[in-house]
């Protein structure tokens, strides 16, 4: 069985999958545990962890010192936040829950109606094609992958590659 065909169904089937909470303890459990399942490879996920370590150290409420920037990828506050404040409203989600936000982020890269899915050479959809495709060898290179196209940050680079390596090896 392929699954719905219709697409009324298929649409109903995908809205009561988000809503399905993402399995693990804790949030560094939730991010491994959602990524695999959407069919990254332990490399791939490693290097998001990495960063989210880094940008945030797994919380989805954390600001930025200079309160510019929130969540488990400290989204922009006047610019992505908005973004996945208002996709969490349309599907009566809470957009600081962990999973509201590895959803959207999941969105981010490859729902095509997003904003951020292609802006350039560096985007969240440019990420998930180089991470899908296995370009990344090592946690580190996925973690640069991550920050390059889908953080598109520059703080702490050495830093987010030791933390996906770190939990690559757990």
């Amino acid at each position: 069985n392929a699954g719905p065909t219709n697409p009324q169904k298929l649409k109903e089937l995908q809205e009561k999958q988000l809503q399905q909470a993402v399995p693990g303890g804790t949030n560094e459990q939730k991010v491994w545990n959602y990524f695999r399942s959407q069919g990254l490879s332990e490399i791939a996920v490693a290097g998001i962890m990495g960063n989210a370590s880094v940008e945030s150290t797994f919380s989805s409420t954390i600001w930025s010192p200079d309160r510019n920037f929130k969540g488990l990828f400290q989204w922009k506050h006047d610019d992505r936040w908005v973004s996945l404040q208002k996709w969490a409203k349309s599907k009566k989600m809470d957009p600081e829950s962990i999973d509201t936000q590895l959803k959207f982020a999941w969105v981010e890269m490859t729902d095509s109606g997003s904003p951020y899915y292609d802006v350039g050479p560096t985007s969240a959809n440019n990420a998930y094609k180089k991470l899908i495709a296995g370009e990344a060898k090592t946690p580190e290179q996925a973690a640069e992958i991550w920050r390059r196209n889908f953080e598109r940050g520059q703080g702490d680079i050495p830093g987010r590659q030791r933390e996906a390596a770190r939990l690559y090896k757990k």
